[in-house]
């Protein structure tokens, strides 16, 4: 049985390593939220971090990394949808401001017709 400063010990090299792991993870290149954990466990298969964790430690860091990724990815993209929906509603209001400056004018009256 193990002593308590052994136990700490492991405990600590644990979360050092998943720390380490964690940066290898932010600092891989190719590495986005539709990476499948059997393409990084290939390529990390030789990375001595990777190999001191055990599975279920290496599968909860790739977890929640990739679930941090992904929400990030949907954030940017809402902010992306939000800013066409902004621009779009810009683009309705300077038209019906046209068509009513036209009508305004006497140009378009509700008997006009649309030809080209």
């Amino acid at each position: 049985e193990l002593t308590k400063a052994e136990k700490e010990k492991q405990r600590s090299m644990r979360k050092e390593n998943m720390a380490a792991l964690r940066t290898i993870l932010e600092a891989h290149p190719t590495l986005n939220s539709r990476t499948r954990w059997r393409e990084l466990c290939e390529e990390l298969a030789d990375n001595e971090v990777f190999n001191a964790l055990d599975k279920v430690d290496r599968t909860e860091v790739f977890d929640t990394y990739i679930r941090e990724l992904q929400k990030k990815e949907d954030e940017e993209r809402a902010i992306e949808k939000e800013k066409i929906r902004a621009e779009e509603k810009q683009h309705r209001n300077a038209f019906r401001e046209l068509l009513q400056e036209h009508a305004d004018r006497g140009d378009i009256t509700l008997k006009s017709r649309w030809s080209l």
